[in-house]
C-alpha cells in the first residue's frame, strides 16, 4: 500500500513538474511561429521581433537564476500561485500593447513569472523517485506540446488572431493551478542531498570546467541566434506559411527523438564521437538554408536541425558535469549560462537581420555552433 502511494505521489509531482514547465514554456518552445506571427500581426521589423523574443528570455534567465539562489527560501504554492498570475496577466496585457516597446515590456514581464514556473517545475520532477525517466517524459510532453503550438499557428492566427493565441497562453499559464496540491509547501532537501552540497566538491581541472562551460554558453548563443527566427527565415525564402508551421512542429518530434536518442547512445558511444555527431548535424542545416529553400529542404533541415540541438542540450550538461567532477554549482552556472545564451541570441541577432538579412544571422549561428566541438571534446569520454 506504502509503495502504491508512493508511486501516485510520484506520478502527481510528474504531473504538475510538467504543467509548470510547459506553462513557463509556452512562449519559447513555440518561438519561431509564434514570432512570425507578431512580425505578420503587428507589422515589426525583424529587428524588434528579436528584442521581443530576448526581452522574454531575459526575464527567464533573471527569474531562473533567481529561484536558483533562493529556492530553498521558497513557499511553492505561493511562488507557483503568484508567478502563474504574473504570466497570465503579462499575457492578458500584451492584447492591450499599442507599440512594440509595451509589447517587449509585457513579455519581458511575462518571462519573469515563466521562469519562476519552469526552475519549480524542474525541482519537482528532480524529487521523484527515478528524475532521469521522468525528465525524459517531462522532454516529451514539452516538445509534444510545441509541436502542436507551432503547427496550429496559423490557422489559429487566421481565426482568432494574435488576441485569441494571447488569451490562451493566458489560459495555459494558469493550468499548474488545478494541480497546487500535489505541490509540497515548501522546497524539500534530504538531509543527504545537504550533505552533497555543502561537502567539499570532488577535485577537478578548472581549465577543463572553464572549456566546458564556454562550450556551453556558445552552443546556447548560436541557439538562440537562429531558433526565434527559423520560422521567418522560411516564410522569407517563400516557403507558405502552412508549410513553414508542419516543418517547425514536426521538428519537434525530431527533438524528442534527439533527446531519447542521447539517453539510448549513452554508454554505447563516445561523448567525442557524439559531439562531432550532434556539431556537424547543427552546422550543416543551417547552410543549406543560405542555398535555394524549397518547402521540402526547408522541412529536411529544421527537422535535423532541431534533433541535433535536443541531442547537444544534455550532451553538453553531461559534459559539464563530467568536468566538474560532480561538484553541483558546475550544472548550475551550466543552466545559467543556457538561459543567458538563449536571451542573448535574439538580441545579438536583431540588427544582423535588419541590415543583413537572415543569410548572415544562419552563418554566425552556425560558425557559433562549430566552435563547440574543440572546446567541449577535451572533456568527452567513452560513456557519456
Amino acid at each position: 500500500m506504502g509503495l502504491e502511494n508512493t508511486r501516485l505521489n510520484d506520478r502527481g509531482l510528474m504531473a504538475a513538474g510538467m504543467a509548470l514547465v510547459i506553462a513557463g514554456m509556452q512562449v519559447f518552445i513555440i518561438q519561431p511561429g509564434f514570432i512570425t506571427v507578431l512580425v505578420s500581426t503587428l507589422n515589426l521589423t525583424e529587428a524588434w521581433a528579436g528584442y521581443i523574443a530576448s526581452a522574454e528570455m531575459f526575464g527567464i534567465a533573471i527569474a531562473t537564476i533567481a529561484t536558483a539562489a533562493v529556492g530553498h527560501r521558497l513557499d511553492w504554492r505561493v511562488a507557483v500561485v503568484l508567478s502563474a498570475l504574473v504570466l497570465a496577466g503579462a499575457d492578458l496585457l500584451s492584447i492591450f500593447a499599442h507599440s512594440a516597446v509595451q509589447f517587449m515590456a509585457a513579455r519581458a514581464v511575462a518571462g519573469l513569472g515563466a521562469g519562476v514556473l519552469i526552475s519549480i517545475g524542474y525541482s519537482v520532477v528532480g524529487m521523484a523517485r527515478n528524475p532521469e525517466k521522468l525528465f525524459g517524459y517531462l522532454i516529451m510532453a514539452v516538445l509534444g506540446y510545441g509541436a502542436v503550438g507551432v503547427f496550429i499557428l496559423p490557422s489559429a492566427q487566421a481565426a482568432v488572431g494574435l488576441s485569441g493565441i494571447l488569451a490562451a497562453l493566458a489560459l495555459i499559464a494558469i493550468l499548474p493551478l488545478l494541480l497546487l496540491g500535489t505541490l509540497p509547501a515548501r522546497s524539500a532537501i534530504e538531509d543527504s542531498m545537504l550533505g552533497t552540497v555543502n561537502a567539499a566538491p570532488a577535485a577537478h581541472d578548472k581549465r577543463t570546467v572553464i572549456l566546458a562551460l564556454t562550450a556551453v554558453a556558445i552552443f546556447f548563443l548560436g541557439q538562440g541566434v537562429v531558433w526565434a527566427y527559423l520560422g521567418l527565415i522560411g516564410t522569407a525564402a517563400g516557403v507558405p506559411d502552412q508549410a513553414v508551421a508542419t516543418g517547425l512542429a514536426v521538428s519537434q518530434v525530431s527533438g524528442m527523438l534527439g533527446a531519447f536518442g542521447m539517453a539510448w547512445l549513452s554508454g554505447r558511444v563516445s561523448q567525442r564521437a557524439l559531439l562531432l555527431g550532434g556539431t556537424i548535424a547543427s552546422v550543416v542545416p543551417l547552410l543549406a538554408l543560405l542555398g535555394h529553400v524549397t518547402a521540402m529542404s526547408y522541412s529536411f533541415s529544421v527537422v535535423l536541425f532541431n534533433g541535433a540541438a535536443n541531442l547537444m542540450t544534455p550532451l553538453l550538461m553531461a559534459v559539464a558535469a563530467v568536468a566538474g567532477a560532480g561538484d553541483p554549482r558546475i550544472i548550475q552556472r551550466a543552466a545559467a549560462l543556457q538561459m543567458l545564451g538563449l536571451a542573448l541570441g535574439p538580441a545579438l541577432a536583431a540588427p544582423v537581420a535588419e541590415h543583413g538579412g537572415f543569410a548572415p544571422v544562419l552563418i554566425i549561428a552556425a560558425m557559433l555552433f562549430a566552435f563547440v566541438y574543440p572546446a567541449a571534446r577535451w572533456n568527452g569520454r567513452k560513456g557519456a
